[in-house]
């Protein structure tokens, strides 16, 4: 699998390598599993992530500059991809890498607040007020307001 610029991401392999490199020091879980990833497997991942940021245009501010544009970037008000749309889906990417799969946020996104084991061990999870599997438009709220907020119309 290859990332192609316009077609399936907006962004090269060395943009998102020289992102991940410059960004995440080498002992961090985000570096680790990122650098853990095979080339085909890094790209599926950042494809999978601009599938979930690209697949609405009623999200963002303008229009498309060509109708039949596969991507929702450029726009007549972006004629490129924003810096941060960019930096939003590497951010997705590498925290599904990293933490969609471990026991408590499956256990969070199944509504589960609390559990015991029985022999004296509990787990609560309070998320009345945390942000943790809030979403607008299928991306974390965090991610959303940090990343995507100023190119959308969903406020």
């Amino acid at each position: 699998m290859e990332l192609k610029v316009g077609c399936n991401s907006y962004m090269t392999m060395d943009e998102v390598n020289e992102y991940i490199n410059s960004t995440y020091a080498s002992a961090t879980p985000e570096r680790k599993a990122w650098e853990a990833l095979s080339d085909d497997d890094k790209a599926v991942t950042i494809i999978k992530s601009t599938r979930l940021v690209d697949r609405d245009s009623m999200l963002y501010k303008g229009r498309k500059v060509d109708r039949f544009q596969k991507m929702q970037f450029p726009r007549d008000e972006y004629p490129v991809c924003p810096k941060e749309i960019k930096e939003g889906i590497i951010l997705i990417a590498l925290r599904e890498l990293v933490y969609s799969d471990t026991e408590e946020m499956n256990m969070i996104n199944k509504g589960i607040k609390s559990f015991s084991d029985g022999g004296g061990f509990s787990m609560s999870f309070n998320t009345s007020d945390s942000i943790i599997g809030k979403k607008v438009n299928g991306i974390s709220i965090d991610i959303f307001n940090g990343y995507f907020a100023g190119y959308s119309l969903v406020s």
